[in-house]
């Protein structure tokens, strides 16, 4: 599309995104010893939206915050982002 149509602005839909990882992750969460996740989709879900809303522009701090879903997940929280992005 770009090539073709280059005069048109194209935007990504993150809807597509969002309903994609929705439906792997309640497939996964129906996994034997996986029902745990399921209490989180939602929030993992919406926290693209939120690293993108809460970055500021600044592409290194979206990276961290959208990787800081993992820790989450898992209860395994670093210090800070910053350090969240290094594990």
């Amino acid at each position: 599309m770009r090539v073709d149509h280059g005069e048109i602005y194209h935007q990504f839909n993150p809807w597509h995104l969002e309903k994609s990882v929705s439906k792997k992750l309640a497939t996964a969460s129906k996994k034997s010893g996986c029902d745990d996740l399921a209490p989180w989709i939602p929030s993992i879900v919406n926290h693209p939206w939120w690293s993108a809303e809460s970055c500021n522009r600044d592409p290194d701090f979206l990276h961290d915050k959208w990787l800081s879903v993992t820790h989450h997940v898992t209860n395994c929280r670093p210090q800070s982002i910053k350090q969240a992005a290094d594990i």
